[in-house]
């Protein structure tokens, strides 16, 4: 749930709208998935990092409720300053993970012009 929530406020558009519902519940699975396939010692690495920007968040929001009590901007504007303080490690971590798992769904990969093949020998837009 709180990769869904970091991932709904990482990728809103330019209009600041989140990612569609099918697309997050998508990255709930696969990153699920991921972490299982990566083994013990990356899922308890990627874990503790999840729930450092879990308990973080907040804080840096200025707000004293949990990551869901927060709406999509705050959640937003919280792990920008998250990035910003020495705080940013267990965040990188994060969002690497939620971002190699969020652009492999096909509509996401297609909203920014990824049409799975290599860019070498083509023209670059």
């Amino acid at each position: 749930m709180a990769a869904r929530l970091v991932a709904e406020a990482l990728f809103l558009d330019e209009t600041g709208q989140p990612p569609p519902t099918a697309e997050l519940d998508w990255v709930e699975v696969e990153l699920a998935d991921f972490t299982r396939s990566a083994g013990g010692w990356a899922t308890f690495l990627l874990s503790s990092c999840l729930l450092v920007v879990r308990l973080m968040v907040p804080i840096f929001a200025r707000r004293p409720r949990g990551l869901a009590g927060l709406g999509v901007e705050q959640r937003r504007h919280a792990l920008e300053r998250m990035e910003e303080s020495g705080l940013s490690l267990p965040l990188l971590a994060v969002k690497a993970a939620i971002c190699l798992v969020f652009y492999e769904h096909p509509d996401a990969a297609a909203r920014i012009g990824f049409d799975g093949r290599c860019l070498s020998g083509r023209e670059r837009t």
